[in-house]
């Protein structure tokens, strides 16, 4: 969670600018809401992830190796 967090914002960008010894920059990063993200698994942890990206706005897909959970967030079928 943290991770997509940051990826958002561009942090890894002002890290990498400030490990060379640039000045740093106004960064306002991405906009959430409306973005994809899948879930592979939806133990307790995948659940907890799952409703909180879509309370921020994402568009939540999973896949789960059990049958698919009745749900706000959308099932994605993997074939392999």
């Amino acid at each position: 969670m943290l991770e997509i967090l940051l990826l958002a914002r561009e942090r890894h960008n002002a890290y990498i600018a400030a490990a060379n010894g640039k000045p740093q920059q106004k960064r306002t990063g991405s906009n959430l809401v409306g973005k994809d993200v899948g879930i592979v698994g939806l133990g307790d942890i995948g659940m907890l992830l799952a409703a909180t990206l879509n309370k921020l706005g994402m568009n939540v897909n999973y896949w789960n190796s059990l049958l698919a959970r009745q749900s706000v967030i959308a099932y994605f079928p993997l074939y392999y």
